[in-house]
C-alpha cells in the first residue's frame, strides 16, 4: 500500500517538477503517518494557510490595539521575577 502511496502526487507532472523529490517524499511520509492521502494533506494545508491572517493583517491587528503602560521596563521586570540576581 506505501508504494502506492509514493507513486501518486496531487500535481500533474508538470508542476510537481519544479517541486524537489525530497520535498514530496517528505509530505507523502507526512500523509501516510497520518492516513491521508497526499492530495488531502495538501488541501487541508492550502485551507490551514489560507484562513491564516497574512503578516500584514496581523500588523494591522496589532497597530490597532492599545498600548498599555506597565511602569516598567521588560528588564526590570525579569529582574524583579529573578529576585535582583543579575545574571552572571
Amino acid at each position: 500500500m506505501q508504494s502506492a502511496c509514493l507513486n501518486s502526487s496531487p500535481w500533474p507532472a508538470s508542476r510537481s517538477a519544479t517541486f524537489p523529490t525530497t520535498f514530496i517524499i517528505a509530505l507523502t511520509v507526512r500523509a501516510a503517518e497520518e492516513r491521508v492521502s497526499l492530495s488531502e494533506l495538501v488541501l487541508a494545508e492550502l485551507i490551514d494557510l489560507g484562513t491564516r491572517p497574512t503578516m500584514s493583517e496581523m500588523l494591522d491587528r496589532l497597530a490597532r490595539r492599545p498600548t498599555i503602560e506597565l511602569g516598567e521596563s521588560a528588564a526590570e521586570a525579569i529582574r524583579q521575577e529573578r529576585g535582583g540576581q543579575d545574571a552572571a
